[in-house]
């Protein structure tokens, strides 16, 4: 008999090679959590043996649910490879699942909430992942009235609880301030994010409770950000050789920004201002090995995102679905050797 007139695998096919019922076979290709990870282990490997794949089609007729979710992908500039990052870990937490992976490139820096309309119109996927959070944001709003799952790379201040992981920003900011002020800095600047983004003002509440602890003065640096163009950063940091009142230490809210500002006080001849940044890839390691910086794991966010999505779509409480990543900090070429992969 020929490959083409074989008879498709079916979860009975399974269920008769492992001598065990449809239903389990059934449930532990759909990741119950009533079956052991020993069961779920023999099915899947049973399936890839005989050549089972899920019917999709037939899921969704049954089930309303599509197999997909979908991320919505913020360019974030700033930010070194934060898009691949996050990816690989979104795709290593879904690997074992029957869902797929749906990029939406948000590059055209419209109006946020356009994306998330589309989906709740045509409902083409089963959740939804997005980042660059306000405080009264939209989307999570018009998400919670239409009942699509979805997760955020970010906090907002909406009284309704709901699923989110973020970076502690405020810790960041907070460590930040007292590591430089604990090298003698006493004049620190902070180059931190837009202030429409909620992180912006965690990082704002770091400083703030830093500067309260120390005898010292720190801020946040109005006229640019971390979303600034670079070579705008770089001329600030040439201006400072000849200004009276320049920082004596300044935090670096991305790698983008640290790699502008040293540029910069290194083309003026400036060596004795402190700076410490956050990193999310190699390249500080690289090109500023000796920097002290703390590290955020994007593959690591991207990893607990997809995670998280998956049981609140299971119906896992919104309260339960609230992770905060702790900062890690060292110097820059160790935080590479250490902590690059979750």
């Amino acid at each position: 008999m020929s490959n083409s007139s074989k008879q498709r695998p079916t979860l009975k096919t399974i269920a008769e090679k492992l001598g065990i019922g449809v239903t389990t076979v059934s449930r532990a290709l759909s990741d119950a959590d009533d079956i052991s990870l020993a069961t779920k282990k023999r099915v899947r490997e049973a399936a890839d043996e005989v050549g089972y794949h899920r019917d999709l089609a037939g899921v969704r007729l049954r089930t309303g649910r599509t197999g997909s979710i979908s991320f919505i992908l913020h360019p974030h500039d700033e930010l070194v490879g934060y898009g691949s990052s996050l990816m690989q870990g979104l795709s290593r937490a879904l690997a074992d699942t029957d869902y797929h992976l749906n990029v939406i490139p948000d590059l055209l820096h419209e109006d946020p909430i356009k994306p998330i309309e589309t989906l709740v119109r045509t409902r083409v996927s089963d959740g939804v992942i997005f980042s660059q959070t306000s405080a009264m944001d939209k989307r999570v709003r018009l998400l919670q009235e239409h009942g699509l799952p979805f997760i955020c790379h970010g906090q907002t201040e909406l009284a309704t609880a709901h699923p989110f992981y973020d970076f502690d920003n405020r810790a960041f900011a907070y460590e930040g301030v007292k590591r430089l002020a604990q090298k003698g800095c006493k004049n620190i600047i902070l180059i931190g994010p837009e202030p429409d983004y909620l992180y912006s003002h965690h990082m704002q509440l770091g400083v703030t409770q830093a500067v309260n602890e120390n005898n010292i003065n720190a801020t946040i640096l109005e006229q640019l950000s971390i979303g600034s163009d670079t070579n705008s950063i770089s001329e600030w940091s040439k201006t400072l050789a000849a200004d009276a009142n320049a920082p004596d230490g300044i935090i670096c809210g991305s790698e983008t920004s640290a790699i502008a500002v040293t540029s910069g006080l290194s083309a003026c001849g400036n060596n004795s201002i402190q700076v410490i940044s956050k990193q999310t890839s190699q390249v500080l390691g690289l090109t500023q090995p000796d920097m002290e910086t703390c590290f955020e794991n994007i593959e690591m966010t991207g990893f607990r995102l997809a995670q998280m999505l998956l049981q609140s779509s299971d119906g896992v409480k919104a309260e339960n679905l609230q992770e905060i990543q702790k900062p890690f900090w060292s110097t820059a070429k160790l935080a590479c050797n250490t902590a690059i992969h979750p």
